[in-house]
């Protein structure tokens, strides 16, 4: 028998402002380093040639990013601090095929609410800049200030007021490595673009902007490593792939340094991983990746990047087109890489003979005849190709 009354049943209200703030903050700001990934990007979005960002005791003390983008105007700075404020989209449509990192004012209302927000910012068009001074979200000053054009937010005692949140952060060495991965994954991608990233008083790193792919891959991975990797270019219908892969001799243990960009976003793609692993056939070893920076262009109505709380993950209209276009190129490459000095001779490494057509059909063709050399010696690579889907 049930003993509890109509008295005792909880009651449904709506939540305040603050506590939903707070719950949207868990969702997109994990760490110091999510805080900086988030500033970045929208650094990114506002045009910056330029992008400076310092921390302290790994970004709880204290994350600061400046920009030299297009900056804000007064009323629009205040605006992007109000939760779904954003000028990126209006519609439906917008949505679908957003072409930015994110939205300006998307992530500041949740970084806001949980630490102590200052923002120093001045539009393109201003004789002066604003101030805004913001406390676990809340608003406290706006006044006018002399400032360069562009964006300063500095972040201090990032979830002060919520210390349960807190105390699961790492300790600071730890955290700055974590900012120290997000701000290689977007130095990567953007090589026109001059990144400093200074944790504490060390500069981690200083690139500078007009760099081309490889020079920047030498910039943070290593000069001699990224001389040592092969051209990645080709263009099969909508799909469009760049970058720099290792021969199969320089391969890792682990996925770390293998990074892919889809429309200039870092994502985590399990359907690419195999794409590009599968392209190396039997020259790279079971448990063994290589080392990749590949970037794959596609029209933005044919990614959904919307899956993901932080966009880590997207979804392609086509992930078979994708994958077998990665897949294609990859193993042209190898095929043609006579400097690899680990490839014996055999099938496997040739490039397939095609007639110069480059539309799908003929894409796919050219896929299941790399397949057709694979089968007799590994089969359970075939096996796997066809599971995936």
């Amino acid at each position: 028998m049930n003993t509890h009354t109509l008295e005792t049943r909880p009651q449904i209200a709506v939540l305040p402002d603050a506590i939903i703030d707070q719950i949207a903050a868990g969702e997109v700001v994990e760490r110091p380093a999510s805080v900086v990934k988030e500033l970045v990007e929208n650094a990114l979005d506002a045009y910056a040639t330029e992008v400076d960002v310092h921390i302290s005791d790994g970004g709880r003390s204290l994350v600061r990013v400046t920009d030299n983008g297009l900056g804000m105007a007064p009323e629009a700075a205040r605006l992007a601090l109000r939760r779904h404020a954003t000028s990126k989209i209006r519609s439906m449509d917008d949505l679908a095929g957003v072409a930015t990192l994110g939205f300006r004012g998307e992530a500041l209302p949740s970084i806001a609410s949980v630490s102590r927000l200052e923002m120093i910012t001045r539009a393109l068009d201003a004789a002066e800049g604003v101030r805004l001074a913001v406390t676990a979200g809340r608003v406290e000053s706006s006044t006018a200030t002399g400032a360069p054009v562009g964006t300063t937010i500095h972040v201090r005692d990032l979830f002060f007021n919520v210390p349960a949140r807190r105390k699961f952060l790492k300790t600071p060495a730890g955290e700055s490595r974590r900012v120290a991965v997000w701000m290689t994954d977007l130095a990567l991608s953007r090589p026109d673009v001059g990144f400093r990233y200074r944790s504490e008083d060390r500069v981690v790193f200083n690139v500078a902007p007009d760099q081309d792919r490889r020079a920047r891959t030498g910039a943070l991975r290593g000069h001699r490593m990224a001389d040592a990797l092969l051209e990645l270019e080709n263009r099969l219908d909508y799909v469009e792939i760049q970058g720099l892969i290792s021969r199969p001799d320089l391969s890792r243990s682990h996925r770390g340094r293998v990074y892919l960009y889809v429309n200039g976003r870092r994502v985590q793609d399990r359907t690419l991983v195999h794409a590009l692993t599968s392209g190396y056939g039997e020259y790279l070893a079971g448990g063994r990746y290589p080392v990749a920076v590949v970037f794959i262009t596609l029209p933005h109505e044919m990614v959904d990047v919307n899956v993901h709380p932080t966009k880590a993950e997207v979804r392609f209209l086509h992930p078979r087109l994708i994958h077998d276009a990665l897949f294609y190129t990859v193993n042209r490459v190898l095929g043609g890489a006579h400097s690899v000095a680990t490839m014996a001779p055999g099938d496997l490494g040739r490039p397939v003979p095609t007639s110069g057509d480059r539309s799908v059909a003929s894409l796919r063709e050219a896929a299941q005849q790399i397949l057709r050399f694979r089968r007799a010696g590994t089969p359970e690579a075939h096996s796997a190709w066809h599971e995936l889907y």
